[in-house]
């Protein structure tokens, strides 16, 4: 049985007693760490059973999955890990990396609602200098220094929450629909009780954060502190709300029913 991990420090505030063992995983069950795009991949081909996946990935995924209660990467303001960086020129391609997916549509969706049109939104394995408009997410988004290079930069979970004052949803939890319930029991209460011991453990967070990329310590507790990791009501409206823009858009066939596992 295989655990999906987003292969980013904004899976550690749930998942950081997993990765020291200090939560064990249900016999049988490994853990495998990747980047989004790759998670939805893996788990639609059948190599992950439970995992966190990037939010547009549940109209793809419908039919074969159960969200799991309680668990999503989100944020109700400024999160500093999905930044689109622009000039006044927008009239040009906008770059993205594979790794982006519900960051893309979200963006889609926050320039649709200015009425913004640019060129082609463009996927590549790297984001070179000549590039006008690019989308960054994760642990580069993080690090990036932009060098007065770019004339603004949008927070794409700032945005979300000022135009529709509900938290923005970037990732979920979900598991196999063939799964037995004792299975999934199993492995949601190893995850929801690591997710438990944030509080204890933030501090150790930030150290081991800081040690993989160097970003000064306030700065990763303040980011921390702008994620949020439940699933409300609030989050499910602003889901649904997703899944509705991005069909009227034209970037999803349908919309999906979001499916609860009851726990």
């Amino acid at each position: 049985m295989i655990l999906g991990a987003i292969d980013y420090i904004n899976i550690l505030p749930v998942y950081y007693p997993i990765y020291t063992n200090s939560v064990k995983l249900p016999d049988k069950w490994k853990i495998e760490r990747r980047v989004p795009s790759d998670l939805v991949d893996m788990f639609v081909n059948g190599s992950l059973d439970v995992t966190p996946v990037s939010s547009i990935a549940l109209p793809v995924i419908k039919g074969k999955c159960t969200v799991l209660p309680g668990l999503s990467i989100s944020s109700y303001k400024k999160v500093r890990s999905v930044l689109f960086y622009y000039n006044d020129d927008l009239d040009g391609d906008v770059y993205v990396t594979s790794e982006s997916r519900s960051s893309v549509i979200m963006l889609k969706i926050i320039l649709h609602h200015y009425g913004i049109k640019t060129g082609n939104i463009t996927i590549v394995n790297d984001l070179r200098e000549m590039m006008n408009n690019i989308l960054l997410i994760g642990d580069k988004a993080l690090t990036y220094t932009n060098n007065n290079r770019f004339q603004h930069v949008m927070d794409i979970a700032e945005e979300w929450s000022r135009i529709f004052n509900l938290p923005a949803v970037f990732a979920i939890w979900v598991a196999r629909d063939s799964l037995d319930d004792d299975i999934i029991e199993t492995i949601y209460e190893a995850i929801t009780k690591s997710k438990s011991m944030y509080p204890e453990n933030i501090e150790k967070i930030v150290e081991y954060s800081h040690k993989l990329h160097g970003l000064e310590p306030d700065i990763l507790r303040q980011y921390y502190r702008s994620l949020s990791y439940e699933l409300s009501e609030d989050h499910i409206k602003s889901l649904n709300l997703f899944f509705n823009e991005a069909y009227n858009i034209g970037a999803i066939a349908s919309i999906p029913e979001i499916k609860l596992w009851k726990v």
